[in-house]
């Protein structure tokens, strides 16, 4: 048991990521609660010619918490910043059968319009004036987690 051995060698950090955090995040219908964060993708992108490595992409996913279900996502070379959670934001709202039949994809992806809170961690892209007032003006509430409290994002951590 990992736990156990953590407590015994004096291992706090093995000890916490093996402890269960009390409480629940939950939601009662579709778009109630959305949570959004950024990773970097386990993959290098190579230029077509030469081969040689261009860098890692980053993906900024927005994930509703009583579905379970991704409702839009944005991929980009870019370090994650305002832009690239506005546009998750705008590919989450609209409706994604256009996106799909450009892509020759023909399965459906049935989630589309503004959610009613956001759950997002302490990112300065989460914090900007520009972020908070089109949530504000949207009629989107926004809740932060606490800082270095990663388990309060469980879902869309655990998605990442």
């Amino acid at each position: 048991d990992l736990q156990v051995r953590g407590r015994k060698r004096g291992e706090s950090e093995v000890v916490k990521a093996t402890t269960a955090t009390p409480g629940a995040l939950s939601a009662s219908r579709l778009l109630e609660l959305v949570q959004i964060d950024h990773t970097k993708v386990d993959v290098f992108v190579v230029d077509e010619e030469t081969r040689l490595p261009l860098g890692r992409p980053w993906l900024t996913l927005a994930l509703d918490i009583f579905s379970r279900m991704v409702t839009g996502f944005y991929l980009t070379m870019e370090a994650p910043s305002r832009l690239s959670t506005s546009l998750c934001i705008l590919h989450s709202v609209f409706d994604k059968t256009p996106w799909l039949q450009e892509r020759g994809i023909h399965e459906a992806w049935p989630v589309a319009g503004l959610p009613g809170m956001i759950h997002v961690d302490n990112g300065a892209d989460f914090r900007s004036h520009a972020f908070e007032r089109a949530c504000r003006d949207n009629g989107i509430k926004v809740e932060w987690r606490p800082p270095g409290t990663p388990h309060f994002g469980g879902h869309i951590e655990r998605l990442i």
